[in-house]
């Protein structure tokens, strides 16, 4: 709904969203008919180990109110969800039971100002959740009754500058993740289940806090040339459960920083149009990241080299047209580095790789 009053122009939005899923979850294993001639199986299963499915409903209502006025433009929601997940079991192993989940109220509002053509002044703020998966419902005897939503707040204020020859911004971020679901087992020193009653519990405890700057500029000097460059701080760092000893367990220490994320990430890059041809060649540095939570193993920063040429075949010749060409070399200069992180692992990444395309359109 859409209102004018005098010079200011206000814009009402609202809206509810319905969902419903369903996923089954099941394994059996199979006889392989001659494991000398291949890996063929019979599709009878001569076990199956269980077999249940999680129906799941979701329900979300949101209202949206945003106002103009002049070079000001600002916004303000409000929305909340509410979940509901069943266990069935159809081999009757486990209770069949359930899980919901509801948010609080969430609210989220910016606003931006454009003092003079071209340049924006923004700042901005929400708040976010998410609902308990169904995969807490696979521990078929966990303890799941006193957990909660994780849930996240965000911040970024900046600027923005757009023209013919640049476009750039830079912007403040923060965010405040809580209420990490974690699982901890009763066999363990930090499990809370004492008698042993079940396999663990999931409870929440701690999260991550972060804040950093990030900054942008693409820059056009001539028709054919396209500059590109990056520059990000992130400093994220984890919060503790507030139990010495379940940290322990989880092997977090509270203040450290949080595993795979670099602290100072850049890019450049240049884009060149040579007649029918283009070049690019693209340099990207990303600083020392721990591996795991305790911060004991440190993967060493790295800088990577692309290469890369494409070209139309339309431009090159009539006979070409409906023929699109493309190469690139990753990891040009055949660096070795850590690159995926995940889990207190860490994979090492793909050396030199050169990769030819071509595409026909007909």
């Amino acid at each position: 709904m859409r209102t004018r009053l005098g010079a200011l122009d206000n814009t009402l939005r609202g809206g509810v969203w319905y969902e419903d899923t369903h996923r089954r979850e099941w394994r059996d294993w199979h006889a392989v008919i001659d494991t000398a001639s291949g890996p063929e199986y019979y599709a009878q299963p001569y076990w199956i180990q269980y077999d249940r499915k999680y129906p799941q409903d979701t329900f979300k209502w949101y209202l949206e109110d945003k106002v103009e006025l002049g070079p000001v433009t600002a916004n303000v929601g409000i929305k909340q969800f509410s979940n509901h997940i069943d266990r069935i079991d159809l081999f009757g192993d486990s209770e069949d039971t359930s899980l919901s989940s509801k948010s609080k109220v969430l609210f989220s509002g910016g606003v931006q100002i454009e003092p003079v053509a071209g340049l924006d002044l923004f700042g901005g703020y929400a708040e976010n959740f998410k609902a308990l998966t169904d995969g807490l419902l696979e521990y078929a005897n966990a303890d799941f009754g006193e957990i909660k939503p994780e849930t996240s707040q965000n911040w970024e204020v900046g600027v923005r500058y757009d023209s013919r020859l640049i476009q750039a911004s830079a912007t403040w971020f923060k965010a405040k993740f809580s209420n990490q679901v974690i699982y901890v087992s009763s066999s363990t020193e930090a499990g809370p289940d004492y008698l042993s009653e079940g396999d663990g519990t999931f409870f929440n405890a701690g999260g991550i806090d972060s804040q950093g700057i990030e900054l942008l500029a693409n820059l056009r000097p001539t028709p054919r040339l396209n500059l590109y460059g990056s520059f990000t701080y992130t400093d994220a760092t984890y919060r503790g459960t507030g139990n010495a000893t379940l940290d322990e367990e989880q092997g977090v220490t509270p203040g450290n920083r949080v595993a795979g994320i670099p602290e100072y990430m850049w890019v450049l890059s240049a884009n060149y149009r040579l007649g029918p041809v283009s070049l690019g060649v693209t340099g990207k540095y990303t600083g020392n990241r721990f591996v795991n939570a305790d911060n004991s193993w440190v993967a060493k920063n790295y800088f990577l080299t692309d290469l890369t040429a494409s070209a139309h075949g339309a431009d090159l010749s009539n006979w070409l047209k409906g023929l699109d060409f493309s190469m690139s070399i990753t990891n040009l200069t055949d660096e070795s580095y850590l690159g995926g992180i995940s889990g207190d692992y860490a994979w090492i990444g793909a050396g030199r790789t050169a990769v030819f395309t071509m595409t026909a359109d007909f």
